[in-house]
């Protein structure tokens, strides 16, 4: 999605605050000169009380700035991903986006797996972990994530064994 599409979805889906106010966040990052300052002032909000859709506002505007700038392409699958509900075509499309820059992220891999998985593409989020796996032996979360897919399609000894290992990795949910 462009910046401007991005911000659409993210309103339509998001656009409400807890208080139950209305959420416009257009033009609120307009003033970033770069995507690399986009993205730390986005970055810079995740300790704050703000919300994940001023944080959005930010990376949106550095992806419209710099749509190859992947560490705004990999911020905005994260936020997407993990704070902004039912938005894991966003996130995937971002995944999508920085492994076609850079295709030895096992972790972005993962993460899209994680959107497929979410999205209810079991066979695609598998591939995805393998690969993942496949590239970073030792990455934990996408040997859990695998496990919970195996257990969903009733494979309880891979689910076990991918626990386990991801357990043996550090992973405190295993």
């Amino acid at each position: 999605l462009s910046g401007t599409q991005g911000q659409n979805v993210a309103r339509g889906q998001n656009g409400v605050t807890e208080s139950g106010k209305s959420a416009d966040y257009s033009g609120v990052a307009d003033d970033c000169k770069t995507a690399k300052e986009c993205v730390e002032r986005a970055d810079e909000l995740l300790n704050g009380e703000e919300n994940a859709l001023l944080r959005l506002a930010y990376l949106d505007r550095a992806v419209e700035l710099n749509d190859t700038s992947r560490s705004a392409l990999w911020s905005r699958g994260v936020l997407k991903l993990f704070e902004l509900d039912d938005n894991q075509m966003g996130a995937m499309a971002d995944f999508n986006k920085v492994i076609s820059l850079d295709s030895t992220l096992a972790l972005a891999f993962g993460l899209r797996g994680m959107a497929k998985l979410l999205l209810g593409d079991k066979r695609g989020a598998l591939v995805d972990f393998d690969k993942s796996i496949i590239m970073d032996p030792k990455l934990a979360i996408s040997y859990y994530n695998r496990g919970f897919l195996m257990l969903q399609d009733g494979e309880i000894d891979k689910a076990c064994w991918d626990f386990s290992k991801a357990g043996e990795l550090g992973e405190e949910r295993a």
